[in-house]
């Protein structure tokens, strides 16, 4: 209950829909679930246990426990060592040699949050909603929100973009993916093709001209950093939702990948306001 409370509100911070893919949820923050962060607690404490003199009763106790007790007994510190078997961590060896604390805590808390970090990206490379989603490894996308430097407008413009990245943003072929009822794909726009994020942020004829602009400024910008330009439409929209990708290839510093994100961040959503305008123009006009 506590986790999905947890989640939840990790979902409401972010500005994401509650059918977001939850392996998202906690990448984008850079966290791991609740579940992971009991774990550690768990552990913490287990390694001040540890550290207690040798003819301490706590400490004995430990050791006796470990050593007599099943894995179907309801002794904490058996509970403890099933947590610790998920994460391969030997308890016997280390209530036997005792490590420091410092040394202790960061090796709990980097072997919880590795292990997290990788079910986590295993799972969501399984979601469809996901596909335009470049996964990176840990600590990489933090990055996405830490570029908007606290700034409101930037805030707005990347809860825009990251809605189109977890595939939550309602272009038609998402509408018809995840509706019971039938939805014509094509675009409302330009009703030629099918309404793919591709088509929205690249190729819509409608929006060519409110899209030249800040396409041209944002290639003037990949191109003064000498910066990858991507080759296709497909590319071009991984590329802008991803954002850091084209930074991290070229290893630019963290004020050149805060502008490419935020830049990236802000041709989204001022194509998601020109598209809300034309289509409220459409609805008046059709009425």
């Amino acid at each position: 209950m506590l986790e999905i409370f947890y989640r939840k509100l990790l979902k409401q911070v972010q500005g994401l829909p509650d059918t977001t893919a939850n392996a998202a949820v906690y990448l984008l923050l850079d966290t791991v679930p609740l579940e992971a962060q009991i774990h550690m607690r768990i552990l913490g404490l287990l390694g001040n246990i540890t550290r207690l003199e040798v003819n301490h009763p706590l400490r004995a106790l430990a050791l006796r426990q470990l050593s007599v007790k099943d894995k179907k007994s309801a002794s904490w510190f058996m509970y403890t060592q099933a947590i610790a078997e998920i994460y391969e961590i030997n308890l016997f060896q280390i209530i036997t040699a005792p490590w420091p604390k410092l040394t202790w805590k960061r090796f709990v808390k980097n072997t919880i949050t590795e292990y997290w970090q990788e079910q986590l990206r295993a799972e969501a490379e399984t979601k469809t909603s996901l596909n335009m989603w470049l996964i990176r490894g840990a600590g990489d996308n933090i990055k996405i929100w830490s570029a908007c430097c606290g700034k409101t407008h930037l805030v707005e413009a990347t809860i825009t973009r990251l809605r189109m990245l977890t595939g939550r943003y309602q272009i038609q072929t998402a509408r018809a993916k995840f509706n019971q009822f039938e939805v014509d794909t094509t675009c409302p726009l330009c009703k030629k093709d099918p309404e793919t994020m591709t088509h929205f942020l690249m190729e819509c004829e409608s929006l060519e001209q409110v899209r030249c602009h800040k396409l041209t400024s944002l290639q003037l910008q990949l191109e003064s950093h000498k910066m990858r330009i991507p080759d296709t439409p497909y590319q071009w929209s991984l590329a802008i939702l991803n954002g850091g990708i084209m930074v991290d290839e070229n290893n630019a510093c963290k004020s050149v990948y805060a502008d490419v994100e935020s830049a990236c961040s802000r041709y989204c959503h001022y194509l998601h306001r020109q598209r809300d305008i034309m289509l409220n123009c459409i609805i008046m006009e059709s009425s």
